[in-house]
């Protein structure tokens, strides 16, 4: 899945920031590479860091997404990974998806503290 290969470092980028003054600036960063995210996830996201509260996160996602909404829609392949993973979403096979939220909050977690400086350093999962 390209999206997913390039999608992960722009996460990382607002996960690993240290300075929280300019969180703001990085989620709209990436919102602008990627318009099709939902607040909701942005929001999960942001809220992944220690240091965020639920009510600042969703502050900081809807402005985000707010500030990019006149912008066009972004690549392919992500608007198609956001738009499946909703939640309510059913296969073909009738079932519901899976929540993904919690699945993406460990695989995100995981990455950024098993290849702490990996995705840019060896350019691993580029």
């Amino acid at each position: 899945m390209p999206a997913i290969v390039n999608i992960l470092p722009a996460i990382g980028e607002v996960l690993d920031l240290r300075d929280k003054t300019l969180l703001g600036l990085e989620a709209s960063s990436l919102v602008r590479k990627y318009p099709d995210i939902p607040v909701e996830y942005l929001t999960s996201l942001i809220q992944i860091r220690e240091d965020i509260g639920r009510a600042e996160a969703k502050n900081i996602a809807e402005e985000a997404v707010n500030n990019a909404r006149y912008h066009p829609k972004g690549d392919q392949d992500a608007q198609k990974l956001f738009q499946m993973s909703k939640p309510g979403l059913t296969s073909k096979t009738g079932r519901a998806l899976p929540a993904l939220e919690s699945t993406m909050h460990n695989m995100f977690a995981t990455i950024i503290t098993t290849t702490k400086g990996g995705i840019q350093g060896n350019n691993k999962f580029l």
